[in-house]
């Protein structure tokens, strides 16, 4: 916690100890990454669920705008995930929605298929992965990709 920079929140101002004797951080990285996925696609739903659930990941579906808004105000994901297949349009909506959700802060957006990461990136003021995962994904692709990206994360600050 100590190594976030001040606008993602705490900051360490009150850390006495290193992340490794801290409790709540030890709490904190353990537990299952919350990821939501907005895909109207019903097969890549059912592939997904038909999956082993044994991963360091947590999944909810959303197949609208609306569902989305619902699930990041229960869920509160950590990682939202979009697939390609939506119109531009909504997934424009969906990238600036939940850059400006303050219910979730420091979501990270994940565009599923290889669709452009620019412009919805540079409509957004919080980080949008353009390096797009595959549609056809797994649960396991998905686990490997998150934690890819927190390991490169970790490394630049």
């Amino acid at each position: 916690m100590s190594g976030l920079a001040k606008e993602s929140g705490y900051a360490g101002v009150y850390c006495t100890n290193s992340c490794d004797e801290c409790s709540y951080y030890q709490e904190v990285v353990c537990r299952p990454k919350r990821v939501l996925i907005v895909t109207k696609s019903t097969d890549l739903r059912n592939s997904l669920l038909r999956e082993s659930s044994d991963t360091r990941i947590d999944v909810e579906f959303a197949s609208s705008e609306y569902e989305c808004s619902a699930a990041c105000h229960e869920f509160k994901p950590e990682y939202v995930v979009i697939d390609g297949s939506l119109s531009k349009p909504v997934r424009a909506r969906l990238c600036s929605h939940l850059a400006a959700d303050p219910r979730v802060p420091g979501v990270q957006i994940i565009l599923a298929n290889a669709i452009e990461g620019g412009p919805v990136a540079a409509a957004t003021s919080r980080r949008v992965d353009d390096r797009a995962i595959p549609r056809t994904f797994g649960l396991a692709d998905l686990e490997d990709h998150i934690f890819g990206l927190e390991v490169k994360q970790t490394v630049h600050t």
